[in-house]
């Protein structure tokens, strides 16, 4: 996707200085570009600046999704320039995946109404405060699951500490953000199909196999001890999420209780 400009000014805007045909101005640093266009204009300027979708990102899905070890190891080998940033694909599918989530919810809460008599409906207050909370919930959720990227990233650094010198924290955390963008890509479709309870267990299984085969390849280690590893690193990956979850949960509940 072209980049869509936006006109500039012979003088800036802000403090007036004759920035001519430059970017940005030298003496008070405001970008140099008139907001006052079009709509479809503006639009496509914010689309073609946060949410380009090009080439690399065609490549790098594709890899991700074939090979995601590969992806990894070229990423962390210095060959960049032809893939997405690790960080950017992961925070574009989390968005992705969070409003899928949330649409999820939205449209089970509208249909799970407590009681309908007529044209009116009775919701009590403890229903509210729950609808209150589930929607905080949401909304700190994306947060919740980055922070927890790091601390798994923290649990490989231990399961392989006797490779400390082959593999850094670093190669982790990347490892952790293609598997999370993996996981989020997997889920994705099943977040848009209506009433898809039963099917929940797909993506987690693929998943989790997804995980398996990527500790395997990545690694390089034998079937056992990966399998070992995979158990390890798959149950305390679980116990953070979990608690991450609970306080955030009870953190809410602390905010909406001195909010009352």
């Amino acid at each position: 996707m072209q980049k869509q400009q936006l006109p500039r000014s012979q003088q800036c805007l802000n403090c007036g200085y004759d920035v001519g045909e430059l970017k940005y101005c030298p003496q008070c640093g405001q970008e140099n570009a008139d907001y006052r266009v079009k709509l479809s204009i503006l639009i496509r300027y914010y689309v073609s600046k946060y949410a380009r979708f090009d080439i690399k990102w065609i490549t790098t899905i594709k890899m991700l999704f074939t090979q995601p070890w590969q992806l990894t190891q070229i990423y962390l080998d210095g060959k960049r320039k032809q893939y997405t940033h690790p960080l950017r694909m992961y925070l574009a599918l989390s968005v992705l995946f969070f409003l899928g989530l949330r649409l999820q919810v939205t449209y089970k809460a509208s249909n799970n109404k407590s009681l309908n008599i007529g044209f009116f409906s009775i919701t009590t207050e403890s229903q509210v405060s729950m609808q209150k909370i589930v929607a905080q919930v949401m909304r700190q959720l994306p947060n919740a699951t980055l922070i927890s990227v790091p601390l798994v990233a923290m649990i490989l650094t231990g399961l392989y500490y006797h490779h400390r010198k082959k593999y850094l924290f670093y190669d982790h955390f990347i490892f952790m953000l293609y598997y999370y963008s993996l996981v989020y890509f997997i889920s994705l479709p099943f977040l848009f199909i209506p009433r898809a309870n039963t099917l929940f267990l797909i993506p987690l299984l693929v998943s989790s196999a997804y995980l398996w085969l990527f500790i395997k390849r990545f690694y390089q280690e034998n079937f056992i001890i990966t399998t070992v590893k995979y158990v390890i690193f798959s149950f305390f990956s679980t116990v953070i999420i979990i608690l991450l979850s609970v306080l955030l949960m009870i953190a809410i509940i602390i905010r909406e209780t001195a909010l009352k």
